[in-house]
């Protein structure tokens, strides 16, 4: 289990947000603290046999984002998708409760446990693979349709592969780290180029102009539950935005077949690509693209899909200089860039 007993004054906030808010939910309730989670505060509600999720959100988050996430879930939920978590409304009927300046949102309990993250992809079997790549052609399918009520601020992944020089030097610019700092602007050429040729590919395909629906953008082991080998459901909607589909899959590609460590660490493992590239075929059916096409897609949304990821783990360190395993981080998203072939990946 990834949740620890939450300490008495935690337990007491909880608990007065809930008797106000979902009093259903607050009888005799035990509170446990999500201990993995990076963006957003989770907390485990027990009551006798029963259990829901509390999320709060990330002080980050703007409240267009949050409404995105709501109604994208509502929508889910509507079209009976059950590998997400449905959301339930507060006293007021509302499906988000406004506390101390920050929001908070109860979800049912999806069944099922964290069994590897990112950076420990050790085990991580054949079966679980293939259930992961299964269950997210499941999720780009039952996401059509979706139309936000909102406009809001959309960045795709051309956005970061556009503007990746200008990006890229900004947050290099905030490091205070020497030692990091060093290793970007000794990576800065190659690192530039590599988002050249990416802009390249991407005008190529006419990437802009390629259909576009809601993605996860960030569907990957550690944002899943299991149930033995069998996925049982999808969380952490932060990145939601609309995009073509192919770059939920470039995305999961790119962040479940990789080796973190050892002697091939960073290098991408085309046996495990091959099997979750038609575990995802099968479940999702006839293509809107030929075969060759589809690949340019993959390829080019996951060169621009990783180097976002350089950027964004950057971003961390910026805002977690005392995190001791930053620097490593940061390391390991640029030998991902450097050492792979990516035009390889999908012969």
């Amino acid at each position: 289990m990834n949740y620890a007993a939450a300490n008495e004054n935690l337990s007491h906030t909880i608990l007065n947000i809930l008797n106000k808010n979902y009093p259903s939910h607050c009888s005799n309730a035990q509170i446990y603290l999500n201990t993995i989670a990076n963006n957003n505060k989770v907390f485990l509600i027990k009551i006798k046999n029963k259990k829901c999720i509390l999320r709060q959100s990330s002080a980050s988050k703007s409240p267009q984002d949050l409404q995105l996430e709501v109604e994208f879930l509502t929508y889910l939920h509507e079209k009976k998708f059950r590998l997400t978590p449905y959301i339930i409304p507060n006293t007021k009927g509302s499906l988000v409760t406004l506390h101390k300046k920050k929001y908070y949102i109860l979800e049912n309990f999806l069944p099922g446990t964290v069994k590897k993250s990112v950076n420990n992809l050790t085990n991580f079997n054949e079966k679980k693979l293939v259930s992961l790549f299964s269950a997210l052609a499941k999720f780009s399918i039952a996401s059509q349709g979706f139309m936000a009520s909102h406009p809001k601020e959309n960045r795709p992944i051309s956005y970061y592969v556009k503007n990746g020089s200008k990006l890229l030097t900004g947050v290099i610019k905030k490091i205070r780290n020497k030692t990091i700092k060093d290793l970007l602007e000794e990576n800065l050429v190659f690192t530039i180029d590599f988002v050249k040729e990416t802009a390249s590919q991407l005008h190529a395909i006419n990437y802009d102009k390629l259909p576009k629906q809601i993605v996860h953008f960030d569907l990957h082991p550690g944002n899943v539950n299991y149930v033995e080998n069998r996925l049982s459901g999808i969380f952490d909607f932060d990145w939601v935005r609309f995009d073509n589909r192919l770059v939920d899959l470039a995305c999961t590609l790119g962040q479940s077949c990789y080796s973190y460590r050892g002697k091939n660490r960073a290098l991408y493992d085309t046996n495990k690509i091959a099997l979750g590239l038609k575990a995802y075929r099968i479940a999702y059916g006839k293509s809107e693209y030929g075969l060759r096409e589809e690949n340019e897609i993959i390829t080019a949304a996951l060169r621009g899909y990783m180097f976002f990821q350089l950027l964004w783990i950057i971003e961390w360190h910026i805002k977690n200089p005392k995190d001791k395993e930053g620097d490593q981080y940061i390391r390991f998203s640029l030998d991902v860039l450097k050492k792979n072939n990516f035009e390889s990946l999908f012969d």
